[in-house]
């Protein structure tokens, strides 16, 4: 039977997190497959690991992981490599703020026989105008770079094999701000990847993490661990056919 493993990253969602168990009770119970959940809660302040704990003692698909406050780059990378470490044969990351509905995995899970990798692109996208803008810039200086048209490379909704997570995970800087960045980069080079249109709505609760003070300092340093990563290129680039599907 076909396994999938789903990497959600919380830092303070406990406004969020019934709602989100609601959605993932719904998800899971209607699912062809056997799937586990790694929550990596990331140093919470509020009562969101409690939440998680209390919320896992009755499911057994539920599995709490615990860190230092390190950043939801770390987060994302450290559910990774747990999914990685499973039998999953399929690994999907989302977010824990609700604004893309779980209803929309299905979007992604039955063209699985399609194709090989799965990206998001949040339609209609309920975003502060600057991020919009980080976001056009991102796009333009990807397609310069490498080459692809990654309409929405850190959209936290995306699914992929998890052999091929796993030889990506060998690539992607363990320090990244952003790994999904990176990841996407990879996805779209090396895979038959999709590009699909995925609901977007504003945050059902919770305080986004990045506000606009360090919105600046946090763009630098991704542009920065992006050239390394372009400058790097000879090291990972291997050209292949890309199938690409707008939707």
């Amino acid at each position: 039977m076909t396994s999938l493993a789903l990497v959600i990253p919380f830092y303070n969602e406990s406004d969020c997190l019934p709602g989100l168990i609601n959605e993932l009770d719904e998800l899971i119970a209607n699912l062809d497959c056997t799937s586990v959940v790694y929550a990596i809660n990331d140093g919470s302040k509020d009562s969101t690991l409690e939440l998680l704990q209390s919320y896992s003692d009755s499911r057994d698909w539920l599995q709490v992981v615990d860190q230092k406050n390190g950043g939801h780059g770390k987060a994302i990378l450290h559910g990774y490599r747990l999914a990685c470490s499973s039998d999953a044969d399929w690994v999907f990351q989302c977010d824990s703020d609700q604004q893309t509905p779980l209803k929309d995995f299905h979007i992604f899970w039955n063209k699985r026989e399609q194709f090989k990798s799965f990206l998001g692109v949040r339609k209609n996208r309920q975003d502060p105008k600057e991020r919009l803008i980080v976001s056009k810039i991102l796009k333009f200086i990807l397609r310069v770079l490498f080459g692809h048209k990654v309409l929405d490379a850190n959209c936290p909704f995306r699914m992929l094999k998890r052999t091929d997570l796993k030889e990506y995970l060998t690539i992607i800087p363990e320090t990244s701000f952003a790994p999904n960045i990176f990841l996407s980069v990879l996805m779209a080079n090396s895979q038959n990847l999709a590009q699909l249109h995925v609901t977007h709505l504003e945050r059902q609760g919770g305080v986004n993490s990045i506000n606009k003070l360090n919105l600046l300092k946090i763009c630098k340093r991704c542009m920065f661990e992006l050239f390394n990563f372009w400058h790097n290129r000879k090291l990972w680039l291997r050209p292949q056919n890309i199938l690409r599907s707008f939707l």
